[in-house]
């Protein structure tokens, strides 16, 4: 009976040690992660031909996420219905900051003014326009392309929507599989939502505030 029990107990031991062994080599093989961020467009793009007068001030903002998006893995499209968490892959900051502060920059150079808000912004600075972005879709899928789609309004110093509009851009990626790609087609397509914003801002622009 005791030769049963100490049999039994160096079983569990042996067992509690291979346990071990295996969860220490698992995590000795954990995949390094990634961290991407968007970027404002190239400093060879085209700038515009007409500029917004300096005084107007626009506010960038609020940038809106769906649930799905607004973590930090990168998400992927596989077919209709399904998506992919990149656990490797990930975003260096969160999505709706990086969005916002890449649209502000893309337009500080389309309109040639620097000032430009990002939301929230104190009550004191007041601004000319508002630009409002509701992203609807901004991920990679499994047919080779990339996909962002937003509705987004541009208001005045009240808060009247003066239009709202829902813009949609697919860019084919070379490698599907590749985040750098991805990352980089992501940022090219919200350079073409930035310049529908810039043409906006220009046709609904607004002279400088007069002193009260």
């Amino acid at each position: 009976m005791e030769m049963n029990k100490k049999n039994g107990w160096i079983a569990f031991a042996l067992a509690t040690l291979l346990v071990a062994a295996l969860l220490s080599a698992g995590c000795g093989r954990t995949t390094p992660v990634a961290y991407y961020r968007l970027t404002a467009v190239a400093d060879g793009r085209t700038p515009a031909t007409s500029f917004l007068p300096s005084p107007v001030v626009i506010g960038i903002g609020p940038v809106a996420l769906p649930e799905y998006l607004d973590r930090s893995q990168i998400v992927t499209r596989r077919g209709a219905n399904r998506l992919l968490l990149a656990d490797s892959h990930r975003w260096a900051e969160p999505l709706a900051d990086n969005i916002a502060r890449v649209v502000r920059e893309n337009l500080a150079r389309s309109l040639g003014n620097e000032r430009l808000l990002l939301h929230p912004w104190p009550v004191s600075a007041g601004v000319d326009r508002q630009v409002v972005i509701d992203i609807l879709g901004f991920e990679a899928g499994d047919d080779g392309s990339v996909l962002l789609e937003a509705a987004w309004s541009l208001k005045d110093a009240a808060g009247k929507v003066l239009l709202a509009r829902r813009s949609s851009h697919r860019l084919s990626v070379a490698q599907p599989q590749d985040y750098d790609l991805q990352v980089g087609m992501l940022s090219e397509a919200l350079a073409r939502l930035s310049e529908e914003i810039a043409a906006a801002v220009m046709e609904n622009g607004t002279p400088p505030k007069t002193a009260t």
